[in-house]
């Protein structure tokens, strides 16, 4: 579809980035290819936050954080400091609201706990 008034150059290629990553996780778990899963979702929540959308963003990154940290914690850094990011820039309470709908309680305050050490020792590289 060529772009016009309505869809912006701009926007028709974040949609067709989205489109691509989205067929690439498709494919990843068709095949039981974890990392590619999680490289994938990892991506589709960076779009989700560049188009302006940083709660939907959340659910690519825990789905990809989980996969990851079945690995290791390293591999899961990326993820978690994503989810730091946007806990910072939504807030508390629309953070918390929103893992509420993804989350149990249990995972829900693990998470919270892993994002505070991760914020800790990100403020202590900075000083």
């Amino acid at each position: 579809m060529p772009a016009t008034a309505a869809t912006p150059p701009r926007r028709n290629a974040a949609r067709a980035s989205r489109e691509s990553h989205r067929r690439a996780l498709a494919i990843f778990e068709r095949l039981g290819t974890q990392t590619g899963q999680a490289a994938a979702l990892g991506r589709l929540g960076i779009l989700r936050s560049e188009a302006g959308r940083p709660v939907q963003a959340i659910e690519f990154h825990l789905r990809a954080a989980a996969i990851r940290l079945a690995f290791s914690a390293r591999e899961a850094t990326p993820d978690l400091r994503r989810l730091a990011e946007l806990r910072a820039g939504l807030g508390d309470a629309v953070f918390d609201d929103a893992l509420a709908q993804l989350l149990d309680a249990d995972s829900h305050r693990r998470l919270i706990a892993i994002l505070d050490e991760c914020d800790q020792a990100a403020g202590e590289r900075n000083e």
